[in-house]
């Protein structure tokens, strides 16, 4: 084989061999439908006993005063998957909260690209880049951002273990510049209300 082919070969090879955690995303990675589209038609094929069967998600907003992140609980629409379940999680952060004393850290639109699951235990919420591009955040916010969603997913499934946030289908180093979210993310109690200084808040209405 001449040089030139030698060359071509290895950077072949080079090109197809990807990082061993993003390999692992790849393999395990859950195909799953666009955030709540479809899920009311699910619903109306689903067994009577799942479709009658109530899902709740808690919900954490900020409450400015405090500054701290509070619980609200929310309704879900009834799904056969927890990836669907995920997405409705996602869809609530970004809507406002009824009670006047809280509010909504996230966009009103979340550009999400996809939620999986892999190794039965890593939520996968995989983020378009630009869903966060006009947030200069400090420090502060970006805690409050990201351990909104970390603590609303892990409240809400607690046999999960831990949450995996990916940007364009790839892992970054830091979410907006300061929170390094190469590692899978654990729930953070330190940024929460205390139980003495508010309850959660019960909705009755769907996403």
């Amino acid at each position: 084989m001449s040089v030139l082919g030698c060359c071509l070969m290895l950077g072949f090879f080079w090109i197809q061999a990807p990082l061993n955690d993003q390999k692992k995303v790849e393999e395990n990675r859950v195909v799953s439908s666009p955030i709540v589209e479809d899920l009311e038609n699910q619903a109306e094929v689903l067994p009577s006993d799942m479709s009658e069967q109530e899902f709740k998600a808690v919900i954490y907003y900020l409450n400015p005063e405090l500054g701290k992140l509070v619980p609200v609980v929310r309704d879900l629409l009834p799904t056969p998957s927890d990836e669907n379940r995920l997405k409705q999680v996602v869809e609530w952060l970004s809507m406002d909260p009824e009670s006047e004393e809280l509010q909504r850290i996230w966009p009103d639109i979340i550009l999400l690209r996809d939620v999986f699951i892999i190794e039965n235990q890593t939520i996968v919420i995989d983020f378009n880049s630009g869903a966060l591009a006009n947030y200069n955040a400090g420090i502060q916010l970006e805690g409050q951002l990201l351990y909104s969603l970390v603590n609303s997913i892990l409240d809400s499934f607690p046999w999960y273990a831990n949450v995996w946030v990916l940007i364009d289908g790839h892992v970054a180093e830091t979410f907006l510049g300061h929170i390094d979210i190469e590692k899978k993310l654990l729930r953070n109690a330190s940024l929460l209300a205390e139980l003495e200084e508010t309850e959660a808040e019960t909705a009755e209405q769907d996403p």
